[in-house]
């Protein structure tokens, strides 16, 4: 089998994470992106590298309540880059829900 033809992923650099990473997403119009994943102690990780002269830099560590399965950037605008993940997004969606059956209740 001729492998030439075939995508290949190249290894620029390689950095050691205390967590277990389940998602990364560059950060829109930078040159840094976010890993997000879940420590040995189920709370959440959020760090953002940033990438200077060929090297890895971690810039931000922050860790969360819980473990994070994913993010997107695709909810705010290039300007803000706010991200959002699945725990952020369900609280979201609860406050929807208490908001909607506030205006239910008392509307009756």
């Amino acid at each position: 089998m001729d492998t030439t033809d075939a995508p290949q992923i190249i290894e620029h650099i390689h950095k050691n994470v205390n967590f277990t990473p389940n998602d990364t997403k560059w950060i829109p119009s930078s040159a840094r992106f976010v890993g997000m994943g879940i420590h040995p102690n189920a709370k959440g990780a959020l760090n953002v590298y940033q990438l200077n002269n060929g090297d890895l830099e971690n810039i931000i560590e922050g860790t969360t309540a819980n473990g994070i399965k994913c993010g997107t950037f695709s909810a705010s605008s290039l300007e803000e880059r706010n991200i959002g993940t699945e725990y952020l997004f369900l609280l979201f969606l609860i406050i929807q829900f208490l908001i909607f059956c506030f205006i239910y209740i008392s509307y009756w």
